[in-house]
């Protein structure tokens, strides 16, 4: 054991200085090496929050469709139609007309007016029958455009002339054969629309959007109409712009109101055939026609057809009554009686609630039983 001592530090005793400096050396850095590596590595990393940039979003002014609004011209001169920014802009056609996704536009209703409902139901009719033989079928025309959805600029004088060509013409839908016809129908039971923006016409027939023009419209209802026991009806009315109604070909009312030319009589040349038309005031200035008497057997159909437009744009009303003979009926603030509205079925509460929200009350009568039903 004292050899190997003596032996092991001969070793060292005997190491060079310069080797035995330089071991020191790398000991030491290694030690400071280490010591940083693990300094690092358990050191927790400072977390930074970047605020997030505000995002400015830019407001789109949306514009209103140029609609011209109608005026009631002073004393007997004849309205002059300008035409609007939009003539000459056709209008997309839609692929599947009336399926409730058409773009109507934004806009252009006065917050007075209840905005259009897409349900199924509206004043105007349904899309569907909801009293099946007891409909009529409304079919849409738009005459300021082609059949494929180009303006046509057409002038209220050639829009007027056209109707009176469809009345001379036994009602024949030929005559609308080289403008537009909305593919989507409506099922109508009354006719009875208060004062409502000139756009929701066509809106419930599918069309609509900012390229349309709801101006130079109209709406043809075929149907049938009973009556269970038979008598003796008139029909009165006012239409702001077109209303024509006949029964079994004949035409028995013309309410049109045209300002500006000589009332209805540039659309065709029927007169009332009483003295007492025009007689008691409907909506202020408003005295509604009234019809010629017509006839109905006990629970025999007869055909009825109807005629609604809309000629400058701004609002459209039409508002059909029907009065029986020997009836006596309440009087209103006019003077005028509170007659029935035309119906051949029930009318939906929705509907009813439409017209009552418009109608000053004792203008018509919406819960009468008179109801001219085939089935």
């Amino acid at each position: 054991m004292k050899r190997l001592i003596t032996k092991t530090k001969g070793l060292v005793k005997g190491m060079p200085t310069a080797v035995l400096f330089s071991i020191l050396f790398h000991v030491v850095i290694a030690l400071i090496a280490g010591v940083i590596v693990v300094k690092k590595a358990i050191e927790k990393k400072e977390v930074k929050f970047v605020p997030v940039q505000k995002v400015v979003t830019k407001t789109i002014p949306l514009k209103k469709p140029m609609v011209k609004t109608k005026t009631k011209p002073s004393g007997g001169s004849t309205r002059i139609v300008s035409k609007t920014a939009m003539q000459g802009r056709n209008f997309a056609v839609p692929e599947v007309v009336g399926d409730g996704k058409t773009s109507f536009g934004t806009g252009g209703i006065d917050s007075f007016f209840l905005p259009p409902d897409l349900s199924d139901l509206s004043m105007f009719g349904g899309k569907s029958s909801t009293a099946i033989g007891n409909d009529f079928v409304g079919t849409f025309y738009a005459m300021n455009y082609d059949r494929q959805g180009k303006n046509v600029n057409l002038v209220q004088s050639a829009y007027l002339k056209l109707i009176r060509q469809f009345l001379e013409n036994d009602w024949s839908p030929q005559v609308f054969a080289p403008y537009f016809r909305s593919k989507t129908k409506l099922y109508a039971t009354q006719f009875f629309v208060p004062r409502v923006p000139s756009e929701q016409g066509p809106i419930y027939f599918g069309m609509g959007g900012k390229d349309f023009e709801p101006a130079q419209w109209l709406v043809h209802y075929k149907g049938k109409i009973a009556h269970r026991t038979g008598g003796k009806f008139r029909f009165r009315g006012f239409a702001d712009d077109i209303m024509c109604v006949r029964i079994n070909k004949k035409l028995v009312l013309n309410a049109s109101v045209i300002w500006g030319q000589n009332q209805n009589r540039v659309i065709s040349d029927w007169r009332p055939e009483l003295t007492e038309n025009r007689t008691y005031s409907y909506d202020k200035e408003k005295i509604p026609p009234m019809g010629d008497w017509f006839e109905l057997k006990a629970g025999e159909p007869v055909e009825m057809e109807v005629l609604l437009g809309e000629t400058p744009g701004g609002y459209f009303t039409s508002m059909l009554v029907v009065e029986e003979y020997g009836q006596d009926y309440s009087v209103n603030t006019a003077g005028g009686p509170i007659l029935p509205i035309f119906k051949t079925a029930e009318m939906p509460e929705s509907v009813k609630d439409q017209i009552l929200y418009l109608l000053d009350e004792d203008k018509a009568d919406l819960d009468n039983t008179l109801m001219f039903n085939v089935n």
